[in-house]
């Protein structure tokens, strides 16, 4: 989508997971796409108009990654985008997130205080997934009645029915127009937010 959307640009990116980095090689051979780690980066260009993060920081943890995001930020252009998506709430965790190496979930107040640490200006912030986020609470309400650790925790992600996952897809577009325009949606399981550097 990127090499879509920015063709006469360079594109760059890393991921810990070496699948992860062979699986984005395939789908886009001419960008630079290489296995490092947020925690302590080595950046392969001097400047960036755009970095974009995808639930990915949430792993290592912002504690731990702060120092490689700042790294990261420093080499972004005057003007330019800092694009983060992360999940929402840490009362939201469940055996999901351990399944997925999920260290910590995050509210509104603490990604915007990173935008301002990293010294970007908050131009959008907003929840994800609003509204069918109470259907998510209700899946995972059980779990924290029961408060057992799993001992092989599984996703709770599965395929849809194609008809669902249409109408989910519809419905998460319209979530994104909707943020688009700057309206900020008040709940969700995930976050979107967008810092610029002055």
């Amino acid at each position: 989508m990127l090499a879509e959307h920015f063709k006469k640009s360079e594109l760059s990116g890393f991921d810990i997971s070496p699948l992860a980095v062979e699986l984005a090689k395939r789908k886009c051979p001419s960008a630079d796409i290489y296995v490092d780690d947020i925690r302590s980066p080595s950046l392969r260009a001097d400047c960036f108009d755009l970095i974009l993060s995808c639930d990915a920081l949430y792993v290592p943890g912002l504690r731990s990654s702060l120092a490689g995001i700042q790294q990261t930020v420093q080499r972004l252009a005057d003007g330019g985008l800092l694009i983060l998506h992360l999940p929402a709430y840490q009362w939201l965790y469940s055996q999901h997130d351990q399944a997925m190496g999920t260290t910590e979930r995050y509210s509104m107040r603490q990604v915007d205080a990173l935008l301002a640490t990293l010294g970007l200006r908050c131009e959008t912030i907003s929840y994800r997934v609003s509204t069918i986020f109470p259907l998510i609470v209700a899946k995972r309400a059980p779990q924290w009645i029961r408060k057992r650790k799993v001992a092989e925790p599984r996703s709770d992600l599965a395929m849809p029915p194609d008809a669902i996952n249409r109408l989910l897809f519809w419905i998460l577009q319209r979530e994104n127009v909707a943020i688009s325009r700057q309206f900020a949606l008040p709940f969700g399981s995930s976050l979107f937010a967008v810092g610029r550097k002055p």
